[in-house]
């Protein structure tokens, strides 16, 4: 399919290797003009040689996304030697693996210096002639973390989802001008950022390598990590003439593995039937749940057979209503479960052999012996 952006100009940053080379090159291939900017002078050199086997034309300049000022000079260089920016990705590195609480302010500043700002201000710097123009592309490449936070990338979740609400709010300013912004959000892609990650949770958590990484592809449904190349050419059709309806969205390429979007809405099941499937097996859902208002959610944690607590994260949640009239207590479940996550990657998996469980409310201020709580599933609570 011709894309119908042969001849264009794009600017993609960060692009030295991994997913911005990806993008890159994809760009080169359906015959866009393209400069890529990187730390690495002469990765990103190799980069440009990528490029140019396409027969694209192609440069390169060195650039540390932390010095967002230069980002006005950045777009001018690129006008003068291959004309205006016309499609401009959005790539930068990530944040070395933190947790959320407990980060020195100065790590912050630093990470929102070279993960957010470059990509305001260089879009700022290209988006005014773009809409003159009356044509455009923003893409901006993040991560998963925004959609479903990955646990010790807590910064990396935070600034990362603060892009996901900018691209969609200047979607929205600049529509009508025939303009697109929209956010690309990478799985498992086999690259140098994923293969640290990996080495870094195989050496935290004291496992092989290669039991990481069986782990993380087990949790995706396709059964395997993405190539850079796969996500390239959905970078691609984003900046071509047929994605121009498509703006202020975020564009999963994972595999099927992050979790998100509405819940399964089963309904309510007869006495007896699951009420979700999974691995394991709860039943004889006895136990004390506590409410206090006219809705809330039972939080199920399983017991192990051998009597034992099963992990924090064996967890369902069952969405409920209950409501008195007339001296009568009535319960309704709502439909929506929401299964817990185990693990960096979103797996979702309840403990197998799981027994009887405890049902208790997350929050409320009266404590009711609700008794078999087979009265609000019809008898059984089944995980199968």
């Amino acid at each position: 399919m011709d894309l119908g952006i042969a001849g264009k100009v794009a600017l993609v940053t960060a692009a030295s290797s991994g997913l911005g080379r990806a993008i890159a090159v994809a760009l080169a291939a359906e015959g866009v003009r393209v400069a890529v900017t990187g730390r690495d002078e002469e990765r990103l050199q190799e980069t440009v040689e990528a490029c140019r086997e396409h027969g694209a034309h192609a440069t390169g300049l060195v650039w540390d996304l932390a010095d967002h000022g230069r980002a006005h000079e950045i777009a001018t260089m690129v006008a003068a030697e291959l004309g205006p920016v016309e499609i401009l990705v959005n790539n930068t590195g990530g944040p070395p693996p933190t947790t959320a609480l407990g980060q020195e302010p100065k790590l912050w500043e630093d990470m929102y210096a070279s993960m957010v700002l470059p990509v305001i201000e260089l879009t700022d710097a290209v988006i005014g002639g773009m809409r003159e123009r009356g044509w455009g592309r923003i893409i901006t490449s993040t991560s998963s973390g925004p959609i479903a936070p990955i646990p010790n990338l807590g910064v990396s979740n935070t600034l990362r989802a603060s892009l996901h609400s900018w691209s969609k709010t200047i979607a929205g300013e600049v529509a009508a001008d025939g303009v697109t912004a929209n956010v690309i959000v990478p799985g498992r892609i086999a690259t140098p950022r994923v293969e640290s990650l990996d080495r870094a949770r195989a050496e935290r958590e004291e496992t092989p390598l290669s039991e990481v990484r069986r782990q993380g592809r087990a949790s995706i449904p396709a059964g395997r990590y993405g190539e850079p190349e796969e996500y390239g050419a959905v970078a691609a059709f984003l900046a071509s003439r047929q994605a121009a309806y498509v703006t202020g969205s975020v564009i999963r390429v994972d595999g099927g593995q992050i979790p998100g979007g509405a819940p399964p809405r089963p309904a309510v099941p007869a006495f007896g039937r699951p009420l979700a499937s999974g691995r394991g097996s709860l039943v004889q859902a006895e136990g004390r749940a506590q409410f206090g208002a006219d809705q809330g959610a039972v939080l199920v944690e399983g017991h192990h057979l051998d009597g034992t607590a099963a992990r924090p994260a064996d967890e369902l949640v069952v969405p409920f209503r209950a409501w008195h009239r007339d001296g009568v207590r009535s319960f309704q479940i709502l439909g929506d479960l929401d299964r817990r996550p185990v693990g960096e990657h979103g797996d979702p998996m309840l403990g197998v052999g799981v027994g009887g469980v405890d049902l208790k409310r997350t929050s409320g201020v009266q404590d009711h012996d609700v008794g078999l709580f087979g009265a609000l599933v019809g008898g059984h609570l089944g995980l199968s």
